[in-house]
């Protein structure tokens, strides 16, 4: 065999070898319960992750929870446990801080490292209440050490469609605040979300002068790899009762006045003040929004996912393992789709049609909060269904899907 042949082999076998760890470790957090029954929603932003997890079959139709879905409840009326909130950072929702897991200490990861190899982050859990409050709703909030944490006011409202059984979800609204949304039976109640110590912008495995860092070849690098992919991209992910998971990761943005640290990458971002959002509008038909400051979303899924007739299939870049998309906006007329692309790592530039899997409707609408960066959002409707949302500005796209069990062909 010639040289020059053998040594393609090579680069190609190294290249799939890259692929198929990338793939199996890209976004996967440790410790994850695998196949308890509960719900959960993950918010990551800034670098920390709370998780909701709960019970998707708690029904509003259950005449233990009547009086606390009725348009009169009291504060002393109807209590029951809707979940439990993970957290790797201290949060503040609504007025309640809720106090994160305390530094972690030195590893073997090198001096001041804060994730040490094969170890995810410290977690503080709390479990959460829901209970009646002058006609609405609250969250009390216990731990096991201390009990009673505090009691979190909902914004209460009526929704519709109607929720027969809980729904939860923790939806990213700005670079380090997102919003809690409960919806059961008639109603539908928030509270803000505020990351109160979100992380550096580099998470840096070795920060000693000098000092090198040793590795085996089997050392489990996962967590390292977790916690720099959220030192650069904000995430959300939706994690089903038998234990698959599907997320979507999206650059960080900062305010121009976060912007100063001499690190050419705080430039990137997708605020409203930047010339991406500037140009939305005008984007033309049939082509596609360009993300000059950002690499584009990427949706990770460890199940396949059914948008109409279109079928988001795992297995894409190794068979056998999750599947792994860009997704670009595409205007279309005076409507909006969303193209799935086989390039999950491209830059939002860079889109090539000739890796374009699936394209789907978009249901858009404008009108909220104006000063939103971009986000995207998958949101539970329920142990097989769910939501896509992208929020920018005061527009949002949705598009729902439901699980399913093909393959692709």
């Amino acid at each position: 065999m010639p040289a020059q042949h053998r040594l393609q082999t090579v680069a190609v076998s190294v290249f799939l070898l890259i692929l198929i760890a990338g793939v199996a470790t890209e976004q996967a957090p440790l410790g994850q319960p695998k196949g308890d029954g509960l719900l959960r929603s993950e918010l990551s932003l800034g670098g920390r992750t709370a998780t909701l997890a709960y019970a998707p079959d708690l029904k509003a139709s259950d005449a233990v929870h009547k009086g606390l879905l009725s348009a009169t409840t009291g504060a002393a009326s109807a209590r029951v446990r809707v979940g439990q909130l993970d957290t790797t950072g201290s949060l503040r929702v609504a007025s309640i801080d809720l106090a994160g897991p305390p530094q972690q200490l030195q590893t073997p990861a090198g001096p001041q490292s804060t994730v040490a190899p094969g170890q995810g982050p410290a977690v503080i859990q709390y479990d959460l209440w829901l209970e009646g409050a002058n006609n609405g709703w609250q969250l009390q909030v216990t731990d096991a050490d201390k009990g009673l944490v505090g009691q979190i006011p909902l914004s209460r409202q009526a929704a519709a469609p109607a929720s027969p059984n809980l729904v939860a979800a923790l939806i990213p609204e700005d670079s380090i605040v997102g919003r809690l949304v409960l919806r059961w039976g008639d109603y539908q109640a928030t509270a803000d979300v505020l990351f109160t110590n979100p992380s550096r912008r580099r998470t840096e495995e070795n920060r000693g002068v000098n000092v090198t860092t040793s590795r085996r070849h089997d050392d489990d690098t996962s967590a390292l790899s977790r916690a720099r992919l959220l030192a650069q991209r904000n995430e959300t992910a939706l994690v089903l009762p038998k234990g698959p998971r599907m997320s979507v990761s999206f650059q960080r943005t900062f305010a121009r006045s976060d912007r100063t640290d001499g690190n050419p990458n705080t430039s990137r971002g997708l605020g409203v003040d930047g010339p991406d959002f500037a140009r939305l509008m005008q984007t033309p038909d049939g082509a596609i929004v360009m993300l000059t400051e950002s690499s584009v979303p990427r949706l990770r899924t460890e199940v396949p996912l059914q948008f109409g007739k279109a079928l988001i299939a795992t297995g894409n870049q190794v068979a056998g393992f999750p599947g792994s998309y860009g997704v670009w906006l595409k205007r279309v007329g005076s409507g909006w789709r969303l193209v799935f692309n086989n390039e999950p790592d491209a830059w939002g530039s860079q889109h090539d049609p000739k890796f374009d899997a699936a394209e789907i409707e978009l249901s858009h609408s404008d009108g909220h909060a104006a000063a939103r960066p971009f986000a995207v959002a998958i949101v539970p409707d329920g142990a097989a269904r769910g939501r896509l949302v992208i929020l920018w500005g005061p527009h949002e796209w949705t598009a729902d899907f439901v699980t399913s069990s093909r393959t692709i062909p």
